[in-house]
């Protein structure tokens, strides 16, 4: 059962989503076509589906998850933690880590959240909203703006 709740937090490909629920991936992308299960793209155009939406829709449909099917493969969660104090943040980031074993990539100014962002769209953002020269509810209005990262969950956080 812990397996069963670590994966509600997790995200899923098309693929994982397809062995979980024992259909194809063209099948699950339809899904997501017709906007019955929610999905955003990474910015190299990769579906991600939340595990809580996957599996409100397979419960909703009475489609059984199969467990015990082919390994879906563990990829470590992608956390960008913008925070102005480097010292505070990487505290917070070891923490993320040492806790969970997500990766955590720490930026401290709104030109490198851009720049971590276009390399790779994390799973997860932990915002400071208030910081310095920089407005961090308006970096929140932005992904929820976005279509590819307003699925994104932000952790809005300040001192």
């Amino acid at each position: 059962m812990p397996r069963r709740l670590g994966m509600v937090s997790r995200y899923f490909t098309t693929h994982q989503a397809a062995v979980l629920l024992g259909v194809s991936a063209a099948t699950v992308v339809n899904w997501i076509t017709a906007g019955h299960l929610a999905a955003h793209r990474t910015l190299g155009g990769h579906r991600r589906i939340p595990g809580s939406e996957l599996f409100t829709f397979a419960a909703a449909r009475g489609i059984d998850i199969h467990w015990d099917a082919a390994p879906v493969e563990e990829a470590p969660v992608r956390v960008l933690l913008l925070d102005d104090d480097a010292d505070f943040a990487e505290l917070i980031a070891g923490y993320i880590r040492q806790k969970h074993g997500w990766t955590v990539e720490v930026v401290t100014s709104g030109f490198e959240a851009g720049v971590a962002v276009a390399r790779a769209c994390p799973d997860v953002v932990v915002l400071d909203l208030i910081m310095p020269g920089f407005d961090g509810f308006a970096v929140a209005s932005a992904f929820g703006a976005d279509e590819g990262l307003r699925n994104v969950p932000i952790v809005a956080m300040s001192g």
